[in-house]
């Protein structure tokens, strides 16, 4: 009957042993769970944060492109206006010369015409 407490009062110490690594593994099994939960939180918002940034950066590349565009369109009027000054700067010269030779003229004209 000795024997047979002894074995008892083992049996009820690894069962208290026992109880109690499981209430421990519950206990880090629930913590982990909040930390899952909570990383699974974390990681949704940095997903709705990610998907918002793109979003932007479409939006900004669209702005970009059609700026883009207007600095084409632009660059084509600024070549134009280029062209008609050129073209009125030489029309400018060519009245001047046209001028000067008529003035020339007038001046020999007259200078012949009293000999």
């Amino acid at each position: 009957s000795g024997d047979a407490d002894l074995e008892g009062g083992h049996q009820m110490e690894r069962l208290l042993t026992t109880s109690s690594k499981q209430r421990e593994t519950s206990a880090r099994l629930e913590s982990t769970l909040r930390v899952c939960e909570e990383s699974e939180g974390v990681g949704a918002g940095v997903l709705e944060a990610l998907h918002g940034q793109r979003q932007t950066i479409g939006s900004s590349l669209a702005k970009v492109r059609d700026a883009d565009e207007d600095l084409a369109r632009s660059g084509k009027a600024l070549r134009l206006m280029e062209r008609g000054q050129m073209f009125d700067t030489m029309l400018k010269a060519a009245a001047k010369c046209l001028i000067v030779f008529l003035i020339i003229f007038i001046l020999w004209y007259i200078a012949t015409r009293k000999t």
